[in-house]
């Protein structure tokens, strides 16, 4: 018996053989689970809807239909087939966390790691270009996330008194720290104001 008819073909040869059709099992093709017929030790390569029959089709026609992994949008390449999928090798493009630079990844790589892996693989590495409230830049190299702190802002600024008289160099962060109008910066003043 041909066992490379198509299953409607076939069907008709075995119903000539009503005992033989009592033994017809159905069993699902290893690769994508889709009912084919089995006589026996034949394998019938193809069923009504022209499926492949796992292993042992010689011309499956259709695509793989297994599920991809999470986050993954692409389909498997290969032809209907048994066992696990090639990884992805889709690039795909992402922005990094301070949106300045393109970044390409194989699709397999972004959607296989976890949290902290996507994070560090999404860092440009160049300095945040996020401003901070206090309107410096943020110290930090790319990341997700919150910036730095106000309270550590580590950008030089030079502190006045209010007089503008006396001048210090200080972080950002020590404003607490600036200049105070002393007993000559009131002199100077009262001098000024007569």
């Amino acid at each position: 018996m041909d066992a490379t008819l198509p299953w409607d073909q076939m069907k008709l040869i075995l119903q000539r053989y009503e005992e033989d059709m009592k033994q017809l099992i159905v069993d699902p093709c290893p690769s994508c689970i889709v009912p084919v017929p089995q006589l026996g030790i034949f394998l019938v390569l193809r069923d009504v809807l022209m499926h492949a029959a796992g292993e042992d089709c010689s011309s499956c026609d259709l695509d793989c239909q297994k599920p991809r992994p999470l986050g993954c949008t692409h389909t498997c390449k290969l032809p209907c087939h048994p066992g696990d999928c090639p990884q992805c090798m889709h690039s795909i493009r992402l922005r990094c966390h301070c949106s300045t630079m393109p970044i390409t990844l194989h699709c397999h790589v972004w959607t296989s790691a976890d949290d902290d892996q996507k994070s560090k693989l999404q860092a440009c590495n160049n300095q945040c270009t996020k401003l901070l409230s206090c309107g410096h830049r943020c110290s930090y190299s790319c990341h997700s996330g919150n910036c730095s702190p106000v309270d550590q802002c580590s950008q030089k600024v030079t502190f006045r008194c209010s007089c503008k008289r006396l001048k210090k160099d200080l972080k950002c962060h020590e404003r607490e720290k600036r200049p105070v109008c002393n007993e000559e910066c009131s002199r100077i003043k009262k001098e000024k104001e007569e």
